[in-house]
Protein backbone atom coordinates (compact mmCIF):
# COMPACT_ATOMS: atom_id res chain seq x y z
CA UNK A 1 0.00 0.00 0.00
CA UNK A 2 1.27 3.48 -0.76
CA UNK A 3 1.04 5.92 2.16
CA UNK A 4 1.58 9.70 2.00
CA UNK A 5 2.76 11.43 5.19
CA UNK A 6 2.05 15.01 6.28
CA UNK A 7 5.11 16.34 4.42
CA UNK A 8 3.96 14.73 1.15
CA UNK A 9 6.48 11.87 1.09
CA UNK A 10 5.11 8.63 -0.35
CA UNK A 11 6.26 5.25 1.00
CA UNK A 12 5.32 1.69 0.18
CA UNK A 13 4.14 -0.11 3.33
CA UNK A 14 3.69 -3.90 3.23
CA UNK A 15 0.20 -4.90 4.37
CA UNK A 16 -1.85 -8.09 4.53
CA UNK A 17 -5.15 -6.28 3.92
CA UNK A 18 -6.23 -2.92 2.54
CA UNK A 19 -9.33 -0.73 2.36
CA UNK A 20 -12.11 -1.76 -0.03
CA UNK A 21 -11.10 1.00 -2.49
CA UNK A 22 -8.52 3.77 -2.72
CA UNK A 23 -11.15 6.54 -3.01
CA UNK A 24 -11.75 7.46 0.64
CA UNK A 25 -14.98 9.25 1.58
CA UNK A 26 -14.55 9.33 5.36
CA UNK A 27 -12.58 7.96 8.30
CA UNK A 28 -13.64 7.44 11.91
CA UNK A 29 -11.90 6.03 14.99
CA UNK A 30 -13.38 4.35 18.05
CA UNK A 31 -10.83 3.11 20.56
CA UNK A 32 -8.50 0.75 18.70
CA UNK A 33 -10.90 0.45 15.73
CA UNK A 34 -10.75 2.42 12.48
CA UNK A 35 -13.64 2.62 10.04
CA UNK A 36 -12.98 3.75 6.47
CA UNK A 37 -15.83 4.65 4.10
CA UNK A 38 -14.73 4.11 0.49
CA UNK A 39 -16.35 4.27 -2.95
CA UNK A 40 -16.68 0.45 -2.88
CA UNK A 41 -17.89 -0.01 0.70
CA UNK A 42 -16.99 0.21 4.37
CA UNK A 43 -13.67 -1.14 5.68
CA UNK A 44 -12.83 -1.90 9.30
CA UNK A 45 -9.44 -2.28 10.95
CA UNK A 46 -8.07 -2.81 14.44
CA UNK A 47 -4.82 -1.16 15.50
CA UNK A 48 -2.09 -3.69 16.19
CA UNK A 49 0.89 -3.09 18.48
CA UNK A 50 3.20 -3.89 15.55
CA UNK A 51 1.76 -0.94 13.60
CA UNK A 52 2.72 1.44 16.41
CA UNK A 53 6.28 0.08 16.31
CA UNK A 54 6.33 0.45 12.52
CA UNK A 55 5.22 4.09 12.80
CA UNK A 56 8.07 4.77 15.21
CA UNK A 57 10.53 3.26 12.71
CA UNK A 58 9.23 5.51 9.91
CA UNK A 59 9.43 8.58 12.15
CA UNK A 60 13.01 7.78 13.21
CA UNK A 61 14.05 7.32 9.54
CA UNK A 62 12.56 10.71 8.71
CA UNK A 63 14.44 12.35 11.62
CA UNK A 64 17.74 10.80 10.47
CA UNK A 65 17.30 12.20 6.94
CA UNK A 66 16.69 15.74 8.21
CA UNK A 67 20.05 15.86 10.02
Amino acid sequence: MLVRDASGSVKAVPVQTAPAHNYILGVDFQGEDIWVATAKGLSHGIRQKESVSLAKVFNSEKTKRKK
